[in-house]
């Protein structure tokens, strides 16, 4: 019997598949994952679904989360208005919280997944580069709600708490929404075959600017460590890979991993334009012998529009983290033509 049982809620986005991956190589863990829908790459640990947002459905899983030690919650629901967003967000993390408080008697940790929007990365300019300790911005925020839900909790329990703050996390599952690095490369696939150039489809301010982003299997290393270390009890950590880049020195390169050569800046929507190519992208999929996806699964262009505008630069300081003892990094070109290598593998691009 493995000694830690790990619940991990939002098991099919890209931080909770690569939890998944981590702990099972790790070993010593059981793994309940948490999701409203199946895994399209298949389950690693035990699956249970319930939809977050219904509080009885929740409580009723009490039997299924006894044995909890370790409760990670990486779950997010997306709303146009911050203020709904904001309470949706607190009542999904409060249902999951009950059930396995009053289900896990030996409950030991519970970790949220934060991000750089703590900072205010979303409102606009922030200060950077950002440091745990920055003030808040001005409300509404669902990370500060689900961490002021977290801490006042915490005071009268037996286990810790802590939360990891990456930005643009960059890794492989399918099915997600905001999988940055499936969209790069469907984007990618779908000029190459209509032979074009790949052209940044961003503003020339983002594609200048310093950037940073998570490779999401050193965020899945980060948690295990954070959520496992005494030391880190009760503490906040930006997680990010170490380096910096500008999308002007790295898109080139990305066109050449393609096969192709690197165009110029044009501003594209592409949640605009993608909704009338389905067509082409089952020409590749016919062409190519690839898995076999709905074009919308691919995930949300709208999200790819936001992240090739975003103007300002993104630094977060990690220093906290390895003053804690995390020293593992990423080398951000090097794991974003992994994640690549990885998708090929998995038939999703040729």
């Amino acid at each position: 019997m493995p000694s830690k049982t790990a619940l991990i809620v939002g098991s099919n986005g890209l931080v909770g598949r690569a939890l998944a991956e981590q702990l099972a190589e790790s070993g010593d863990w059981g793994i309940l994952e948490l999701s409203r829908r199946p895994s399209p790459l298949g389950s690693i640990g035990t699956p249970i679904a319930v939809d977050l947002q219904d509080r009885e459905a929740c409580l009723a899983l009490g039997p299924k989360l006894r044995d909890v030690t370790h409760l990670f919650y990486c779950a997010r629901a997306v709303a146009p208005d911050l203020f709904i967003e904001e309470q949706t967000n607190l009542a999904m993390f409060t249902n999951i919280l009950d059930a396995v408080e009053s289900a896990a008697s030996k409950l030991s940790h519970v970790q949220v997944m934060e991000g750089t929007k703590w900072y205010g990365s979303h409102l606009g300019s922030y200060k950077t580069p950002a440091h745990e300790d920055d003030q808040r911005h001005f409300p509404p925020n669902f990370y500060y709600v689900q961490q002021d839900l977290a801490a006042a909790r915490q005071k009268n329990a037996s286990w810790t708490w802590s939360a990891l703050r990456p930005h643009v996390v960059w890794g492989v599952t399918l099915g997600y929404p905001h999988s940055f690095v499936v969209l790069l490369a469907a984007y990618a696939t779908m000029s190459k075959h209509l032979g074009m150039p790949l052209v940044f489809p961003g503003s020339q301010a983002c594609y200048t600017t310093i950037s940073q982003a998570t490779d999401a299997l050193l965020l899945a290393k980060a948690m295990e460590w954070a959520a496992t270390s005494p030391k880190c009890a009760n503490e906040a950590f930006n997680i990010t890979n170490g380096d910096l880049f500008r999308w002007q020195h790295l898109w080139p390169q990305v066109a050449d991993y393609f096969g192709m050569e690197a165009g110029q800046v044009q501003s594209l929507s592409l949640a605009a334009r993608m909704k009338d190519l389905e067509a082409i992208w089952r020409d590749v999929t016919k062409a190519h012998e690839l898995r076999p996806m709905p074009f919308s699964s691919l995930g949300n262009w709208a999200y790819f529009d936001y992240t090739v505008r975003f103007d300002v630069d993104d630094i977060s300081l990690t220093t906290k983290a390895r003053h804690f003892g995390f020293e593992p990094f990423a080398d951000t070109k090097q794991e974003l033509f992994s994640q690549f290598d990885r998708l090929r593998d998995l038939k999703v691009i040729p």
